[in-house]
């Protein structure tokens, strides 16, 4: 809040109090050249309709869960998964995963570094969630001619999925 208090102070001061659209900072593109820019957007690009609700970008939040009970979930640490970054997890991540979409049961990742060295299938219809920083690592994006998938989701390749945002149960760190 403090942060906001200060934004706020300094748009007082230059006399630029009211909505923002957008903001940026960093590196914006225009016609194929890059420019350095830290403040409001005011040529910002049309955006899509269905990212839209009303004004404001559609947002969904994670589900809570709360009205279901501990035995709605699977643990990956009580299902023998290592999540101190040591230890190939990748054939116990699978079946862990496996078994609980077979029995429609939330897979949870405590809290630390699940270390793959092959690819993690997530079947069709899982719900993962993780605890604030649950992390799955891998080495496989090192050789840039020879990438191979780490993360496969329903029926095909997720090269690059980032699953850090919703839900929460796991980023891929290279």
């Amino acid at each position: 809040m403090e942060l906001w208090s200060e934004f706020l102070t300094l748009m007082k001061l230059i006399g630029k109090v009211g909505v923002v659209k957008l903001w940026a900072a960093g590196l914006r593109y225009k016609a194929g050249k890059g420019s350095y820019q830290v403040g409001q957007v005011t040529d910002a690009p049309a955006r899509p309709s269905a990212l839209l609700s009303g004004e404001a970008f559609f947002v969904k939040t994670r589900p809570q869960y709360s009205d279901l009970g501990t035995d709605n979930f699977l643990i990956a640490t009580k299902y023998g998964l290592s999540n101190d970054g040591t230890g190939d997890q990748t054939s116990k991540m699978n079946a862990f995963l496996k078994d609980a979409a077979s029995v429609g049961k939330i897979a949870y990742f405590p809290a630390g570094i699940y270390l793959v060295k092959g690819t993690v299938i997530v079947p069709t219809g899982s719900r993962l969630q993780g605890s604030s920083w649950s992390q799955v690592s891998t080495s496989r994006f090192h050789n840039v001619i020879n990438i191979q998938t780490t993360l496969s989701s329903g029926s095909g390749p997720a090269l690059s999925r980032d699953y850090r945002s919703w839900p929460r149960a796991a980023t891929l760190a290279t």
